[in-house]
């Protein structure tokens, strides 16, 4: 990364993919403080919205990391991009963020407006999933139900929104103390699942509920 942006020196652009590129990579590391101003120069830097957004969403991710209380504010005013999916991604972390502090009002508040169905199952069902799970944590566990139901019937045959769906039903179940229908969709996710990254998180499910 360090090469490329030299490279690019001379292309705002390919510098700014540069700055955000190694700034990932040292938010991988856990180097949260190392990742923050290449994330800011980043969005500083590039021409296109899109990508001064995506590395704005890093700085607040940095921010969120390192215990900064402006960390919030930053995904606030991410959540009126004009960019579609930066804007989903800023609720969607401003929402597990205040998950995060038990704050489920705000967790729910933010997503309530939020609709990602036209950007596909995969956004569609990260939106659907964190709404389900501000709601189940407020304890509105049949609100959360419906959430998950709505998302499973406007994918019926979408792999990426049926699995995450079904594994959300567990979660619900155990949430509610009902073991035997946790461990029923558990099952029901593993034996569907035709990605191993599914069949893991299934099992490892699975594993936790036989602990219970």
């Amino acid at each position: 990364w360090d090469a490329l942006a030299t490279l690019g020196q001379s292309d705002p652009t390919t510098e700014a993919t540069a700055l955000r590129g190694k700034a990932d990579a040292l938010f991988a590391d856990d180097r949260y403080a190392d990742a923050l101003p290449l994330y800011q120069e980043a969005a500083d830097l590039a021409p296109d919205p899109a990508d001064a957004g995506w590395a704005a969403l890093g700085a607040a991710n940095a921010l969120a990391a390192l215990g900064d209380p402006a960390a919030p504010a930053k995904l606030d005013a991410l959540m009126d991009h004009p960019d579609p999916e930066v804007a989903v991604q800023a609720a969607v972390r401003r929402s597990q963020i205040a998950a995060e502090a038990e704050d489920w009002e705000t967790a729910r508040k933010v997503l309530a407006d939020v609709d990602a169905s036209s950007l596909g199952s995969a956004w569609d069902t990260t939106v659907s999933l964190t709404r389900a799970a501000a709601l189940s944590g407020a304890g509105s566990y049949a609100a959360a139900a419906d959430v998950i139901g709505a998302l499973s019937a406007r994918w019926p045959d979408d792999e990426e929104a049926q699995l995450p769906a079904l594994l959300a039903r567990a979660d619900l179940a155990r949430a509610q103390g009902d073991l035997a229908t946790a461990r029923g969709y558990a099952r029901q996710a593993q034996e569907r699942a035709q990605d191993p990254g599914f069949q893991q998180q299934a099992q490892a499910l699975l594993d936790q509920l036989a602990k219970q």
